[in-house]
């Protein structure tokens, strides 16, 4: 999340201190924030342009990422976030799993009836 500063009204120190979730301490190279909630990752496939291989390989967009011959792969837990995240690209289409085809195909229909 972001925070702004002029939002912040009645600041009171605590006492008490955030305690990284061990799977994380000992793994913080791996973190991203498709990994935030809860479950066990889930593997995708898609099948991207030359144009997008391109551009993945030399911006890794999570630390699973499995990139060979215009096949990527990727292991993340928050499927809505990655279905947003894939709305926003041109090159890169779905394999697996169904799940996830089927929530990017929700999130399009939204946009769609909020445009009409």
């Amino acid at each position: 999340r972001r925070f702004r500063v002029s939002r912040m009204k009645n600041l009171e120190v605590q006492h008490e201190a955030f305690q990284i979730p061990p799977c994380y301490e000992s793994h913080s190279a791996l973190f991203h924030k498709w990994d935030l909630c809860p479950g066990s990752p889930v593997l995708s496939h898609f099948e991207v342009t030359a144009s997008m291989a391109e551009w993945l390989a030399e911006n890794p967009v999570h630390p699973s990422q499995k990139l060979e011959d215009g096949v990527l792969e990727l292991q993340v837990r928050d499927l809505d976030a990655l279905a947003s995240w894939i709305l926003g690209l041109n090159g890169i289409r779905v394999i697996s799993p169904v799940e996830l085809r089927t929530r990017i195909k929700e999130k399009a229909l939204a946009v769609v009836a909020l445009h009409g």
